[in-house]
């Protein structure tokens, strides 16, 4: 079948020369590309230049114009003739019209004919290649093509059916525009997850909580280097209770600081390791890195107390506890470069002892809990697409999740040893095969945007169907595989990165979450609220990022004043919105600021934030900072009351 009609095409030109007037409603969509047989691509050409220089169209002069172009035809057409023959047959504009789009179709299937040539080509290439990459080459092939087509579209009148839209939305109404999510707060300032839409979270990443890879840590059988740690082993709590490590994770060429106590024993640690505690003079407690503790003690040379720890002594080749001692860190000291190894341990005190010295030091999801729980309610697939975590991994953490059961138990099998785990894992799990076919993860590496796209396409047409809803998650937003040229920045290749996202999202109407990073500016730890930066310049993205964005918030853990001013009801985490372009039913605008008050007695407008606590991997949402400002104000009630109450007592 010939995926062309001349006779059509005779038909458009004939009514494109004696209706001028159609060419305002055509020349949006049709192109001389649409026209094959010859010369009708040169007779559109000259009429559309004709109609965009407003010259009258007149039979002679469009004849004139194409004979001074110098264009030799193949048959020895006289185009003169040609233009007075097609002119003989009578349309009307709307004839005109009807023709054009038909143009238009046929030439949309023989462009994705050429495609299928192509594709075919391709494989028939391809046999000695790697399957994957055939498959992500015809589907960018074939999606490059099916991007390439646009909707008929023109500008609307706004006001022609505003009412008529809005009575129609009465007579059906819906509860929420975008998917509803397990957290109220978020739902009624945002209005949920609308599909189409780019939302976006930062938070600062997790790179440092660690030790040099060969420094000692007891344990039951001895001292042990924390790089020869494996995910079962045993280490010692604060309180001398051996305690199974329950994740190991390895940085290279890390900043490294030499922490040495009172009794002169020494742990090298990453910059950015956590240590609890506080100055000889202060009884707050707080949590500090071994940089902010070198600038303390060097700045207001002060001693920093560490929590007290047991010691351990050394009986046929086994550490067993004694007595407890207290430790100090007296000297904080650049040491140099070296890999590092964080461990994480089943102890909720997630304090262990490292080092000689028996040093206690300290160790600590909100993306796939929104997608996994959104979906759940709004019935839809889920794809979580990461960078970073294979699929046994996420497999084990979100069966930690959802029984309570620790981590290690469910990894190594030990749960089995259990009889209260045993009862719990299998009633929680076994109710979740009614979530079957609804909650997939990727694990994509390295791969590029292209082939990122590739997997969601093809994952959609396979599981969910073009035209029904799903969400997508990709952890984290950074390059992986985009190859930079020689003019081609790396926040540019990031920037176009984001552009394709949101592409897809529109073309399948599906809402896409991401996780970005926060900068050093929007670092917390040692902190007071005042010193971080809560906007869009602690964002370490590309500005596109901002551009493309439906949502944008920072996803912190909260300071230690922070805690205090919105006491620990309110959790742990804030979420603090940079940019939104939508608002739910309760939000009271972009401009969401509430007047506190601050334990200095004075009263400052602050921009609303919602609460979240955060233990384990379990995420629970803890109000706004309405909620705060109500609980604080009835904390302060009652300290006045019994204030009032010891006055009267007095008198």
């Amino acid at each position: 079948m010939a995926l062309y009609s001349v006779q059509v095409e005779r038909h458009a030109l004939s009514g494109l020369i004696q209706n001028q007037e159609v060419f305002s409603e055509i020349e949006r969509f049709v192109s001389d590309k649409d026209f094959v047989a010859e010369p009708h691509n040169i007779i559109f050409s000259c009429l559309k230049s004709s109609y965009l220089n407003n010259e009258k169209i007149d039979k002679v002069l469009l004849a004139q114009k194409i004979k001074c172009l110098g264009i030799s035809f193949k048959e020895n057409i006289d185009i003169f003739d040609y233009i007075e023959a097609i002119s003989l047959v009578s349309i009307t504009p709307e004839a005109t019209i009807k023709a054009c789009k038909e143009l238009v179709k046929l030439r949309c299937l023989r462009e994705i004919s050429i495609t299928a040539d192509k594709i075919k080509e391709t494989i028939a290439k391809s046999a000695s290649e790697n399957l994957t990459d055939t498959i992500n080459t015809v589907d960018s092939l074939y999606g490059k093509q099916m991007n390439s087509f646009e909707v008929e579209s023109e500008p609307q009148d706004l006001f022609s059916d505003i009412i008529d839209a809005v009575e129609e939305r009465g007579n059906n109404p819906i509860e929420d525009i975008g998917l509803s999510t397990p957290f109220p707060e978020f739902n009624r300032m945002y209005g949920g997850l609308r599909g189409g839409n780019f939302y976006a979270f930062a938070s600062r990443p997790k790179n440092g909580k660690a030790l040099e890879e060969n420094e000692l840590i007891p344990t039951p059988n001895g001292f042990t280097k924390i790089k020869d740690l494996k995910i079962g082993d045993e280490v010692f709590s604060i309180n001398g209770r051996p305690t199974k490590v329950v994740a190991i994770k390895v940085w290279e060429n890390r900043p490294i600081y030499k922490i040495t106590s009172n009794d002169g024993s020494f742990v090298l640690a990453d910059e950015n390791h956590e240590w609890l505690g506080k100055r000889i003079c202060d009884c707050r407690w707080e949590i500090l890195t071994s940089i902010e503790i070198c600038k303390r003690v060097r700045k207001e040379h002060t001693v920093f107390k560490l929590p007290k720890s047991c010691c351990l002594k050394l009986e046929n080749k086994k550490l067993t506890r004694t007595n407890l001692k207290n430790n100090h860190i007296v000297i904080s000291e650049f040491f140099g470069y070296a890999n590092t190894v964080c461990i994480e341990i089943e102890d909720n005190s997630h304090i262990f002892l490292c080092g000689k010295g028996m040093m206690p030091t300290h160790n600590s999801t909100l993306l796939d809990h929104l997608a996994v729980e959104s979906g759940k309610i709004n019935n839809c697939p889920v794809l979580i697409l990461d960078t970073e975590m294979q699929s046994e991994e996420i497999k084990f953490r979100m069966a930690a999740n959802k029984t309570g059961v620790p981590l290690w138990f469910l990894e190594t099998g030990q749960w089995r040893k259990n009889e209260e785990m045993i009862e719990k894992v299998r009633r929680i799990l076994s109710n979740l095969k009614k979530d079957k076919n609804r909650t997939f993860h990727y694990y994509v590496g390295n791969r590029p945007v292209d082939e990122v796209c590739s997997i969601i396409r093809r994952w959609i047409l396979k599981f969910v169907g073009r035209g029904n809803k799903c969400i997508i998650v990709y952890d984290y937003l950074k390059l992986t595989g985009e190859k930079l040229g020689q003019n081609w920045a790396e926040h540019q290749a990031l920037g176009e990165k984001v552009n394709k996202f949101k592409e897809i999202s529109v073309e399948f109407n599906f809402p896409f979450l991401t996780a970005i990073q926060l900068n050093r500016t929007g670092e917390n730890l040692g902190k007071q609220s005042s010193e971080i930066s809560d906007d869009s310049s602690s964002v370490a993205q590309s500005d596109r990022v901002m551009w493309f964005c439906t949502y944008l918030g920072i996803f912190r853990r909260k300071t230690p004043d922070e805690i205090a001013l919105d006491t620990e009801e309110s959790g742990s985490h804030k979420l603090i919105e940079i940019a939104a372009r939508y608002q739910g039913r309760d939000a009271a605008g972009h401009q969401d600021f509430l007047l506190r008050k601050f334990p200095d007695g004075k009263q400052r407008f602050v921009r609303n934030y919602i609460n979240y606590n955060i233990q384990d991997f379990r995420i629970e949402e803890r109000g706004s900072l309405k909620d705060s400002i109500y609980r604080q104000n009835a904390k302060y009630l009652v300290q006045d009351s019994k204030t009032h109450q010891q006055i009267g007592d007095t008198l």
